[in-house]
């Protein structure tokens, strides 16, 4: 405790010093021009904890100052609730009764049933309701029980919010052993006591009330997929679970320079979308991965172009196919003719073979071309995928490449096993193709998608080649037709997904398919 003149000079203290005799307010205070101020909860100065100070002017002039240590109103917090508090400061020797109430009715009266004489609720006292609507505490005297008591009546206010009124009594007998400066000082103690109690009630309530609220927050916050974060002016951060699964543990590092507003953000091979929006000093993120979004786009345009050309060149092809077959027929019967000569029928069997190779080549073209008919069963994929690597493993050794699956046994889909075969057909033998030393097969889940790789350590492809990569008629093989991946695109469209490539010249390639699980039920 503290008292300064008008001033702002240490007339006394209980303890110590008073570091802040110069703030402006303490010095309104001191002469009157405020009636208290509330420090607050603040560092003391020799950086060692926290205060919690209260300034109240004095009648005589000057103020008092009410110094309680942090770790002490932490306690009191976490210890008391303002009952307990009233009833503790009821049992003092020369306190007569203690009672708070409203202007309804008694919320705590340590008196019970020694009513005072002349104690009429608050509600019904003009006085009273006179001070409670006055914000202005008073004292007069009372009887109890025969007895004179001095009762201190103090309005409690909070944020502008009438809360009760604190009635106080104290018996004349030690009240007339005390001089006038000191019963002030008794007086405003007790005043500033009860002002103390509801504030640590209401603090310790608004504190339980904004943890709840915190906490529902956060479990909210837990559930959204989207990554959410908040970056305080201080340069801090908080965030959900799920920011820090898209983007590390440390995501302000690649998000926090994005600019307001609606952005993308490319890191290795995903893509984000990023929503910044400031609130005064606070700005908010929300970080959505689009990767698989991109790459389902991307796979619907290809397969949009695979379709237009394929259309086209199918009525082509179906056209030059029937001429071709005209053509055959007419060089088996030339063949078989008596006047034909051995060295002509030699040449009438190379002609009838490359018509043949063609008519394949066009048969072969026509089934890509065409939308593949599948018949879809629901049952697990590993399945087939280790079958594939039995059959292709003796290939692989012999070729001094390391073969590794690694599936999610779990997966389910709904599949064309034969359609699907032919997919990882395809892109085994281009991985055998490849020059590769290490080839694995993995099958993880992603999201709502089954994600199955293939992934070497081969030659790998120019970006240019990887634009191209699943056009009709591209091929980076002497004797590919370049209707292979255009094939496996158009089979994993049929199955609902979608096809993605990433390679590196020198370091490989990894195709990625991206199929719908099927519900568990």
């Amino acid at each position: 405790m503290v008292i300064l003149d008008n001033k702002g000079k240490l007339i006394w203290s209980s303890k110590g010093g008073f570091g802040r005799q110069a703030d402006p307010k303490v010095l309104k205070v001191c002469d009157g021009s405020l009636p208290r101020y509330v420090i607050g909860l603040r560092e003391n100065y020799q950086k060692t904890g926290y205060r919690f100070g209260l300034v109240s002017h004095l009648p005589q002039g000057g103020a008092l100052v009410l110094i309680i240590d942090g770790n002490t109103l932490h306690r009191i917090f976490e210890q008391t609730t303002f009952s307990h508090v009233l009833a503790h400061v009821s049992r003092y020797e020369g306190l007569e009764f203690v009672r708070f109430e409203s202007l309804e009715g008694i919320l705590y009266d340590s008196s019970g049933k020694d009513e005072p004489e002349s104690m009429i609720q608050a509600g019904d006292d003009p006085e009273i309701v006179e001070a409670v609507y006055a914000n202005n505490p008073f004292v007069r005297t009372v009887s109890l029980a025969g007895r004179e008591v001095l009762e201190v009546i103090w309005p409690v206010y909070v944020d502008n919010l009438f809360l009760g009124v604190i009635r106080v009594g104290l018996s004349l007998y030690y009240v007339r052993l005390l001089d006038d400066t000191t019963l002030w000082l008794t007086l405003i103690t007790l005043g500033i006591i009860g002002v103390l109690d509801m504030l640590f009630v209401l603090a310790w309530q608004r504190g339980r009330r904004l943890n709840r609220e915190a906490r529902e927050n956060q479990a909210i916050l837990e559930r959204i997929q989207d990554g959410v974060l908040i970056r305080r002016p201080d340069g801090s951060w908080t965030g959900n679970a799920s920011v820090v699964k898209l983007l590390g543990e440390n995501p302000c590092s690649d998000i926090c320079d994005a600019p307001v507003g609606l952005s993308r953000l490319n890191r290795g091979n995903r893509v984000f979308l990023v929503l910044r929006n400031p609130v005064d000093d606070t700005d908010i993120f929300i970080i959505r991965d689009v990767t698989l979004e991109d790459a389902a786009d991307e796979s619907r345009a290809r397969e949009e172009r695979l379709f237009s050309t394929g259309k086209l060149a199918s009525a082509f092809a179906h056209e030059i196919r029937n001429p071709l077959n005209t053509i055959s027929m007419i060089f088996q019967q030339v063949e078989h003719a008596p006047s034909v000569q051995n060295p002509e029928k030699d040449l009438l069997r190379v002609a009838e073979e490359e018509v043949r190779r063609l008519n394949g080549f066009i048969e072969e073209f026509m089934r890509v071309a065409k939308d593949p008919e599948i018949h879809p069963e629901v049952d697990t994929v590993s399945p087939l995928l280790f079958h594939l690597a039995e059959l292709y493993r003796p290939r692989m050794e012999s070729a001094g490449i390391r073969f590794d699956v690694e599936i999610d046994d779990s997966i389910t889909l709904s599949y064309d096993s034969d359609r699907l075969k032919g997919v990882f057909v395809n892109l085994l033998e281009n991985a055998l193709d490849s020059g590769a030393h290490h080839l694995v097969i993995r099958g993880i889940r992603n999201g709502r998608f089954a994600e199955i790789s293939l992934q070497d350590d081969g030659s790998g492809m120019e970006p240019e080649q990887v634009e191209r990569v699943f056009d009709l008629y591209y091929t980076t093989k002497q004797k590919g037709t370049g209707l292979g991946l255009a094939y496996v695109q158009r089979v994993v469209s049929a199955h609902g997904g979608f096809i993605q490539v990433e390679s590196t010249p020198g370091r490989g390639t990894r195709f990625s398919i991206l199929l719908p699980l099927e519900e568990e039920s």
